[in-house]
């Protein structure tokens, strides 16, 4: 079975969606497998060697996010026009170049990731005109990701109705979590399987289970910022404790793509920017705790509960403890908890924060304990074996040759 993937973002090493796809297309072998990547244009994925004999397509992405807060309400008007322009812009342009690229393929079945509009657009007549089965993927609710570009109203329910026949029409979705396979299964009334990051076992040989026993304790934080609301918490709690806790002087080093902070005090923050996933688990691995910070606004509470951070398999991986700053409905939330592999913090307050915190630092019994833990779960659900499994199970497959 030679299988199209579709996506907008394709298997590279400098996006966290294309990390995970880099590992998902490498358990495929090289013969089995086309990429058709439709990519913003301001992105610049770095695409691996490795993949250079897979044959790809590479196109432009219509521009996704809309208008918001116009005069006289102007901005409603125009983001329906533009979506109709970008819908226009998919039907003659985009989808007839990969349905020929399928073709010249011979492709056999459509496995698409349902990020965005132009992928949610593309998903159904794809597979319909070339009479495939179609595979979906799903990293996030797109609710979530229509809100961020203000698509409302109108074209928002037209989209979530899309997506929505889009899943129905799999033959699998391959969810973000557990919890979103089962909403997904009950809602859809389709088969699915959660397919969460891995990474290689061998990147956590060297963890060790105790506090560094410095005069500084040093929390890392990696990736992408998207509950920021919970980190500037954070970063009030530590004011409020003039970043000394239990007499430690606090540190926080963050690694990821992109950081704002804005101070008008001292802050001991280092910024280390993109890493490698090796280098950032190396790094994650000098700090005490790792903080993953996750909605509490009942404006994400979806998201909250059905995705899953990819930053919490590599915070398994470094062998540290994690703190988790979430809802308890939350999926990190829930999984540390029935684990007993992180610190829990269900609150937003700067007191109970610091409170948490000098929790971790005065009981290094329970630190040891935890990060031990953390490290039985990495090896038991996030390994690239544990990651190849749930995607074979995802497509039917026991193994390609």
């Amino acid at each position: 079975m030679k299988i199209l993937l579709v996506t907008d973002i394709p298997p590279c090493k400098n996006f966290t969606a294309g990390l995970v796809l880099d590992r998902l297309v490498s358990f495929l072998p090289k013969k089995k497998i086309a990429i058709c990547a439709v990519i913003n244009s301001t992105l610049h994925p770095e695409i691996p060697i490795e993949l250079n004999d897979i044959p790809k397509l590479i196109l432009v992405k219509p521009k996704e996010s809309g208008f918001s807060g116009l005069a006289f309400g102007l901005h409603r008007p125009l983001n329906i026009l533009n979506e109709v322009l970008r819908g226009v812009r998919v039907r003659f342009l985009i989808l007839p170049k990969i349905i020929a690229f399928a073709r010249a393929q011979k492709i056999e079945a459509i496995w698409i990731v349902l990020q965005g509009q132009t992928m949610v657009r593309i998903a159904n007549p794809l597979a319909n005109k070339l009479s495939l089965p179609m595979f979906t993927q799903v990293w996030d609710p797109l609710g979530w990701w229509l809100r961020e570009n203000f698509v409302t109203g109108l074209m928002e329910r037209h989209f979530l109705s899309l997506y929505a026949k889009a899943i129905r029409s799999s033959r699998c979705c391959a969810t973000a979590s557990l919890a979103m396979s089962e909403l997904y299964s009950s809602e859809y009334l389709v088969g699915t399987q959660a397919v969460i990051a891995g990474l290689p076992a061998r990147y956590s040989q060297g963890s060790q289970f105790t506090l560094n026993g410095n005069a500084k304790f040093l929390i890392g934080m990696a990736g992408q910022f998207y509950s920021t609301e919970e980190w500037n918490s954070l970063i009030a709690a530590l004011d409020a404790a003039n970043w000394v806790i239990s007499g430690k002087e606090i540190w926080v080093r963050v690694l990821g793509p992109g950081f704002q902070s804005f101070t008008q005090s001292p802050k001991n923050i280092e910024y280390l920017g993109w890493r490698s996933q090796i280098e950032t688990v190396k790094s994650l691995r000098d700090c005490d705790l790792l903080y993953i910070p996750y909605w509490f606004s009942d404006k994400f509470k979806e998201e909250a509960k059905n995705s899953f951070p990819s930053k919490l398999v590599t915070y398994l991986c470094a062998g540290r403890a994690v703190f988790c700053h979430a809802p308890i409905y939350a999926s990190p939330s829930i999984y540390l908890s029935e684990n007993e592999a992180g610190y829990l913090c269900h609150s937003l307050d700067p007191k109970e924060i610091i409170r948490k915190i000098a929790g971790v630092i005065e009981d290094p019994d329970r630190y040891a304990k935890i990060s031990e833990n953390g490290s039985t779960c990495f090896h038991r659900d996030f390994t690239l074996e544990s990651m190849k499994k749930s995607f074979n199970d995802f497509l039917g497959i026991k193994e390609l040759n």
